[in-house]
Order: C-alpha cells, then sequence, then structure tokens
C-alpha cells in the first residue's frame, strides 16, 4: 500500500489539477489555497505535516526559509528521497524557539491531530507577534489514511478553537459546493472499491467486478470532472452552496501582538 502511496502521489503531481485525475475536484480547491498562502508568504516559513514536501517548490522561492516537518509515524507514508527538514512528532512540544516564524502553512493536518489545542497552542508559541496561520481542512470528503484521519471540522469550530489558542481569524474560505462534493465523493468511491478489490481474497466473481469498474471508472471520473469545469464559474455566486456543503475549509488567523 505504501508502494500505491508513492506512485499515486507521483500521478497526483503530474496530472492532479486535470480533468483525468479522480481528486481533480478536490485538487483544484487546494490550489486556491496555496494561492491563498502565497499573499502571506514571507520570511521563515515552517510547513508542519508537510508529508513529502509537496508545498516546497511553490513557497521556497517567496520566502527566506522554508522548514518541513513531520511525524515519524506519517513520514513512512512518503518517498524516502523526499524527507521532511525536520522529523518530530507535531502532537507534542516542537523544537524551535518562542517567536521563531513568520507564517506556519497546516495543509490537510489538522484531521489528524488528536488533540488540537496543544497543537494550536504550540503553533501560536513558536509565530512571531503577528505571524500567520494558513490552515485548510477537509470537511464532506471520505476517510483516508486511516486510522490517521480523525475529525471534520465546520467554520465555526475552527475559530472557536483558534480564539481559544489566541488567534484572530482574518478570513474564512468554505471551499466547493453540493454537487462538488457529491461528484467528487463518486469519483473517490469507484476508486476505493477498485483498491478494496485489488488488495483483498479474489475470485470469478471479484475479478468480474474488477473488470466492470476498470472499465467505469474512467469514464465517471472524466463526466465528473468535466461537468464540474463547465459549471463551477456559475455556483460560485451561490454562497449558501459552499457554505452548507464545503469539500475544504480554508482559514487565514493572526498571532496577536
Amino acid at each position: 500500500m505504501v508502494k500505491f502511496k508513492i506512485l499515486w502521489n507521483a500521478f497526483g503531481d503530474k496530472f492532479g489539477r486535470t480533468i483525468i485525475h479522480p481528486q481533480f475536484i478536490k485538487k483544484t480547491l487546494e490550489h486556491n489555497a496555496i494561492i491563498e498562502a502565497k499573499k502571506y508568504a514571507r520570511g521563515k516559513l515552517v510547513d508542519l505535516g508537510c508529508g513529502r514536501m509537496a508545498y516546497r517548490g511553490e513557497f521556497e522561492n517567496l520566502v527566506d526559509k522554508y522548514i518541513g516537518v513531520d511525524n515519524p509515524k506519517l513520514s513512512k507514508l512518503y518517498n524516502a528521497d523526499r524527507k521532511p527538514d525536520v522529523i518530530a512528532d507535531i502532537e507534542k512540544r516542537l523544537p524551535f524557539k518562542d517567536n521563531s516564524f513568520d507564517i506556519s502553512l497546516n495543509f490537510q493536518v489538522l484531521e489528524y491531530i488528536t488533540s488540537p489545542l496543544p497543537f494550536l497552542s504550540e503553533i501560536y508559541r513558536i509565530l512571531k507577534p503577528s505571524g500567520i496561520l494558513i490552515l485548510s481542512v477537509p470537511f464532506m470528503y471520505p476517510l483516508h489514511d486511516v486510522p490517521y484521519d480523525k475529525y471534520r471540522y465546520t467554520a465555526n469550530a475552527l475559530k472557536y478553537i483558534l480564539g481559544k489558542t489566541g488567534f484572530s481569524v482574518l478570513k474564512v474560505y468554505s471551499q466547493g459546493g453540493f454537487l462538488e462534493f457529491w461528484l467528487q465523493s463518486l469519483n473517490v468511491f469507484f476508486l476505493k472499491r477498485i483498491l478494496d478489490i485489488i488488495s483483498s481474497k479474489r475470485n470469478i466473481f471479484s475479478y468480474a467486478y474488477l473488470f466492470f469498474l476498470v472499465i467505469l471508472c474512467p469514464f465517471i471520473v472524466l463526466i465528473s470532472n468535466i461537468f464540474i469545469a463547465i459549471i463551477r464559474p456559475f455556483v460560485k455566486s451561490f454562497k449558501s452552496f459552499q457554505n452548507d456543503f464545503p469539500l475544504e475549509i480554508l482559514i487565514v488567523a493572526k498571532k496577536n501582538e
């Protein structure tokens, strides 16, 4: 499964924001978070839960220093030649002095964290006064990386826990809507069923089912993604679609002086 994840990540790096990728809808929303984060990129940046440092290339030339940090338990899921700069358990005290960083990235990380308040308090500690936290989480999205994927947060829950740890929330973006959530879930459903069959004991019926899914899945993915690419510009004006059925929630918060 680790080998598959490495291959899947490589495929996503090259084709993630094209209509042939099953996660096209989610990947394009994640890219919006990168665009927003670039507006605040400066000084020293720490990417907590960086995985294989997929965002390094996006930010390295915009900041004085980029430091990727990840948990040793999760780092084994990623390609060995792209290890984090710092291997540390990000759910414990971080190995940095107070007021060390100008910006912290936390893309798709908080859902893995068992105790979010201590984690956010640590980020607050290592950020400089007026330092910026860019945080994104999935909401209406299937479980992934089980058993590490633990939570789903509403925008109000995020604002509450950030406030409890001292942050001032500057911006909240609910990304995606009902159709995007539904069609992205459909794409992931077919993909997960294929993986389930491949990883389980198979008989003639499962082989037939696998053949059916392998033939059907590309057409479903392509039709779903083309449909979303066409209608997305028109549904953006309907805020309730995004606020009530978001795939992703993006938060920009600031450490108080």
